[in-house]
């Protein structure tokens, strides 16, 4: 290659340097041989000028003075012409000299000629002896010059073939000198190259043996890279079948992955509608006149269909994420309000086995953020939940703080007084199926898929979670969220601004016994301006009466008691303090909370659910600080009158006879008017022909599903301008890919099966109560 370029590189300098010797060369021949037909043309045209005035001056041709003039003229105006280009020539100076003499004598020629002719005054006209002597002086002249042209031609030409001779060798010595140098250069670079091919070669060789590099150095470096190429030819051959067969097999996995979750979608939707009947049924039952003996069988039946139930959930749950069919939504949401809706949901569970579920979600954290705060709810709940189950004495902490200058500035902290982990299992509880007690005498139920899925949700969200524990002593789980805030995320607590300013400087009294709790809502009455003074419990409160050493004006009570030690507490402090006026607000139990209300009969005293929410604990204390501010409670009247809903008629297209037997009992209490079809043809044509307020539409029906229902529905409504009836999809199918097909066929809202009876009375209530323009078909 490089002797290619080489020999290129010299044929362009010999071509280059010979056509440029040649065009100079051929401008100055071309220069010269101008010159000798300029010189012969001024030869000729001399002796046409010497024959014309012959013929005159013989008399052999007549013509008239003014013709005779201008044809003499005419002659004499070429051969001046010829004269002047031969002298603006680049000649040199002995046909320069010639040329000026020819001039000179072809001007007295004309002189001459002129006063032999009468065409010019003169006192003596020349004979014409002299006139021919002249002309023949003006015709060697000329002659002279053309020899010395022809002369001046020929040097050139020698002259330009000895240029171009000796330009030529130049060239060809360069180009002999450059090809040498390629030469040496290229044999150079040829013995570099042969070494890497040998090395290339033997790393060929040695990646298709999987084995060291060979250190033998191969005799025919072409020999060894031909061996090496078969042997790489083998391996890729090899590759492309292994990469079909892994293809293939990725096809089948992900065939096995659908037909799974088909499975477990099928199997999902025939479990949940008899769950369906059994926990309605359980729950209609627990709400009717029941013997303590029969009500605690009630709340096994509704315990263990839940417990059913959320066994379903997460199998599901886990065979979507570990699919990848899961989608987060983004929208605004109000973190306190998942965080203590949890914190709700296991209140009862922790108050059963005596524990706290402390909240701390401070002030000056963010209110609003932009995430899915269903999955969000699910994680808290899983941990939480996990948090209470293995916990037997003491507290499950919540804590939640907000860091801007972190890369993931939300953090969520879950700690609890439990059994603990054991450190060699702290790497797997987030595996599926995995539980701390996997023997056949653990302590504790479950089906281990809790963690496995919080850790997918976590990934998901591009979030972290770590956990720590101590055997015996507790676990702690720090989740790590980078969640967008939403506009108003960081506006203040309405009722903050509200009812700060009746908290400011008021003094407290606080009984907890629990140093966790404690301290978190001593931060927060210190956050609201209060001065807070706190006991470990009521017995130390009262050893202090009657001289208390502080002034009092609120007792907050946070220890877990019966509603008959809160009496006995709550007369006691009045009557030793002498101060019945002070108020006093206990946070008790769920279960204990009705108990608690006879306690207004006694004196100032309000009673609050565990764990209490920030904004209801503040608007407790204001108004057990100013009665006069309470909201009114509502009459018995317009309680018994809240969930009558007489006025209206709803469809309900349901095929499975025990599930619209729940329905019916559900909503007897009600007045609903009921009208049920069995299947989706029937449904249309009921309503058609009838007038409902709401429709409650099952996914799988006999005849017509409930998407091609509900699509006729919306037909008819066009076709008939009729405002849009909200219809409810009310399925056992739980699937996102479900809720996305109802809502584009036209369904406004979603609900799962097994439902209560609180979600279906929601539900009706605000699709009801929704004018036509409030309406908006397909989008809830």
């Amino acid at each position: 290659m490089i002797l290619a370029i080489a020999i290129f590189s010299g044929g362009l300098v010999v071509s280059g340097t010979v056509i440029i010797a040649s065009t100079r060369t051929s401008e100055g021949v071309r220069e010269a041989l101008s010159i000798t037909r300029e010189t012969q043309l001024l030869s000729t045209e001399m002796q046409d000028a010497q024959e014309y005035l012959n013929r005159v001056l013989d008399m052999t041709h007549f013509e008239t003075a003014t013709v005779l003039e201008h044809n003499l003229r005419q002659h004499t105006g070429k051969i001046r012409a010829s004269l002047d280009l031969i002298s603006t020539r680049d000649l040199p100076e002995m046909l320069l000299y010639r040329a000026s003499v020819l001039r000179s004598e072809f001007d007295a020629w004309e002189t001459l000629l002129l006063q032999r002719l009468g065409l010019t005054q003169s006192t003596s006209i020349p004979t014409r002896p002299v006139l021919d002597d002249q002309a023949n002086t003006v015709v060697h002249a000329t002659q002279l010059l053309a020899e010395m042209s022809a002369e001046y031609v020929t040097s050139e030409i020698d002259g330009a073939r000895m240029r171009i001779l000796s330009i030529f060798s130049v060239a060809m010595v360069s180009t002999l000198a450059i090809l040498a140098l390629a030469l040496l250069f290229a044999f150079k670079r040829a013995s570099e190259m042969s070494q890497a091919v040998l090395r290339i070669s033997s790393r060929l060789l040695a990646l298709v043996r999987d084995d060291t590099p060979s250190t033998e150095k191969p005799e025919n470096e072409l020999v060894a890279v031909h061996a090496a190429l078969n042997k790489l030819d083998l391996a890729l051959q090899e590759k492309r079948r292994m990469e079909h067969v892994l293809r293939e097999e990725k096809a089948r996995a992900e065939a096995a992955t659908d037909a799974k979750s088909r499975f477990l979608a099928t199997m999902s939707h025939e479990i949940r509608t008899p769950i369906n009947g059994v926990l309605g049924m359980a729950e209609l039952l627990h709400e009717s006149p029941l013997s303590n003996e029969q009500k605690s069988y009630s709340e096994t039946i509704l315990a263990s269909s839940e417990a059913l139930l959320r066994i379903v959930n997460d199998i599901l749950d886990f065979s979507k994420l570990e699919a990848g069919k899961t989608t987060l939504l983004h929208q605004s949401f109000n973190l306190r309000d998942v965080v203590f809706d949890v914190a709700t949901l296991v209140a009862p569970i922790a108050a059963e086995k005596g524990i706290e579920v402390c909240i701390d979600v401070p002030e000056d954290t963010p209110r609003q953020f932009i995430g899915d705060n269903g999955r969000i709810r699910q994680i808290l709940m899983n941990i939480v939940g996990n948090a209470v189950k293995f916990t037997t004495e003491g507290y499950v902490g919540v804590t939640v703080s907000y860091d801007e200058s972190q890369s993931r500035p939300l953090s969520i902290r879950i700690e609890d007084t439990g059994v603990g982990i054991p450190e060699q299992q702290l790497g797997h509880i987030f595996q599926a199926f995995e539980q701390v007690e996997s023997t056949t005498a653990r302590r504790f139920e479950g089906t281990g898929l809790g963690l496995a899925i919080t850790a997918h949700l976590v990934e998901a969200m591009e979030g972290e979670i770590k956990a720590t524990s101590t055997l015996g002593k507790g676990s702690c789980f720090i989740l790590h969220l980078d969640l967008p805030l939403a506009a108003d995320a960081k506006t203040l607590n309405p009722r903050l601004i509200k009812f700060g300013p009746d908290l400011a400087g008021k003094s407290v009294m606080l009984i907890s016994d629990l140093p966790f709790a404690r301290d978190l809502r001593t931060r927060l009455l210190t956050t609201w301006g209060m001065d807070v003074h706190w006991y470990n419990g009521c017995a130390d409160v009262l050893a202090t009466l009657p001289d208390l050493p502080h002034p009092v004006d609120l007792v907050l009570v946070e220890t877990g008691m019966s509603a008959e030690a809160a009496e006995h507490f709550s007369m006691m402090f009045w009557q030793q303090a002498d101060r019945e006026s002070i108020p006093i607000v206990f946070a008790t139990e769920p279960q204990h909370l009705t108990a608690f209300q006879h306690l207004k009969e006694r004196g100032p005293a309000t009673a609050l659910m565990k764990p209490p929410r920030n904004s209801a604990l503040m608007q407790a204390l204001v108004f057990a600080l100013h009665p006069e501010r309470s909201l009114p409670t509502q009459s018995g009247s317009e309680t018994e009158n809240i969930d009558d809903l007489s006025a209206f008629h709803v469809l309900i297209a349901e095929d499975n006879r025990t599930n619209q037997l729940v329905l019916r009992k559900m909503l007897a209490s009600t007045n609903l008017k009921m009208t049920f079809c069995n299947d989706g043809q029937a449904a249309v044509d009921a309503y058609e022909t009838g007038k409902f307020d709401l429709v409650l539409m099952d996914m799988s029906m006999p005849i017509m599903d409930g998407l091609q229902a509900t699509r006729m529905i919306r037909k008819w409504e066009v076709d008939t301008n009729r405002p849009p009836c909200p219809i409810i999809a009310l399925t056992a199918n739980v699937m996102d890919t479900d809720e996305d097909a109802c809502r584009a066929a036209g369904m406004v809202d979603f609900l799962t099966k097994p439902v209560r009876k609180q979600v279906v009375l929601k539900a009706i209530k605000q699709w009801t109560r929704l004018s036509d323009d409030q309406l908006e078909v397909g989008n809830l």
